[in-house]
């Protein structure tokens, strides 16, 4: 399928990277329910293949993440989807708002909700391998302009230093040439190749260079938000499976990549944090869901990395109707037995 960068003016190069895109087989079992239809869909046949396009007079909108070609027509590719298009450019035209020219080569790591950690790390990372592998040489990135700790020290591990992170401000930015990286699959769907690259890219470089997994740590992700309301009651029945409680918002990311590399099971309620089970060699992933919210992001992590993957519905419990919080409630007895049969079938390389 052709991209529209193919038709962009300017257009120096367009590479296309030869990488599989799927995320790998594995089903999602729904403990002690029918599984959700969600959890059948694959992701979308119409996905272009990851690529790389060089073009020059080409801007960059740091806050919508879109990309305007030298002619100052907005590259519908460079969108996350047609609601991206209608919430950012609905009417397709460039923002009127200063240009600052940049006399770089610079790739692209701008992405929409790329603050959030699971989008920094499943959808912006992976761009910067897909033009290292395309061998394309850019003299820095372009990044947010406020760097939180977890993006800056990602960018560290992968050899990127603090001249090299350019940071983009509100206006458009004009580098002397874009290198613009496809997301390497398709949104919100990791790929076996973006979970083999995060695995190779800081797995060993966060354990200062040794690779010491054992898989054995059991893990539960605690959150503030979107909480287990009976997780006192929870934790005592994790506890008897040698479970610890984790909180990843609390460790900087080589801590976090670390941990989850050595983790053999991993249970917790839906969230950004869970996506560092793309770190684990080979894991039991169990994600905790209410019922008024079930998303397959983390189900797509899992089979990509070669997990087992199974998620739990639990009940809603309003927190706070003023500030619309909800709670989980959790059927421990039922998580307790899933978690006892799993630990008695032991993983094998098909999981």
């Amino acid at each position: 399928m052709k991209s529209q960068f193919e038709d962009a003016s300017g257009l120096l190069r367009m590479q296309y990277i030869d990488v599989p895109t799927n995320s790998g087989s594995g089903s999602a079992l729904a403990v002690g329910r029918r599984r959700h239809i969600e959890f059948d869909a694959d992701g979308p046949d119409t996905f272009p293949g990851p690529y790389v396009a060089s073009l020059s007079g080409a801007l960059v909108d740091p806050i919508g993440c879109g990309v305007f070609d030298a002619a100052g027509t907005l590259i519908d590719a460079s969108l996350w989807d047609r609601e991206h298009r209608l919430r950012s450019y609905p009417d397709g035209q460039m923002p009127l708002k200063p240009v600052a020219t940049v006399s770089q080569d610079l790739g692209s790591l701008l992405t929409l909700w790329g603050d959030n950690y699971y989008h920094w790390l499943i959808d912006a990372l992976p761009r910067l391998g897909l033009i290292r592998t395309a061998d394309i040489s850019v003299q820095g990135f372009l990044v947010p302009q406020e760097l939180n700790a977890f993006q800056r020290s990602s960018l560290t591990l992968l050899g990127i230093d603090q001249e090299e992170m350019v940071k983009a401000g509100p206006d458009l930015v004009s580098p002397h040439t874009l290198v613009w990286a496809s997301p390497a699959a398709p949104i919100g769907h990791c790929s076996g190749w973006v979970a083999n690259w995060l695995r190779e890219s800081f797995v060993r470089p966060a354990a200062g260079g040794t690779d010491t997994r054992t898989s054995r740590r059991r893990l539960y992700v605690a959150r503030e938000t979107r909480r287990v309301v009976n997780e006192r009651e929870l934790l005592c029945a994790l506890e008897r499976f040698d479970f610890e409680v984790v909180r990843p918002e609390y460790l900087d990311f080589a801590e976090q990549v670390a941990l989850f590399a050595d983790a053999g099971f991993i249970v917790g309620p839906h969230g950004a944090g869970l996506a560092n089970v793309v770190f684990a060699q080979q894991a039991d992933v169990i994600e905790l869901f209410a019922p008024t919210y079930i998303n397959t992001a983390l189900w797509n992590v899992a089979r990509a990395s070669g997990h087992r993957y199974a998620y739990s519905v639990g009940r809603t419990v309003p927190l706070s109707r003023v500030k619309k919080m909800w709670g989980i409630w959790v059927d421990v007895a039922q998580l307790s037995s899933e978690i006892s049969r799993r630990l008695d079938e032991p993983l094998s390389d098909g999981t």
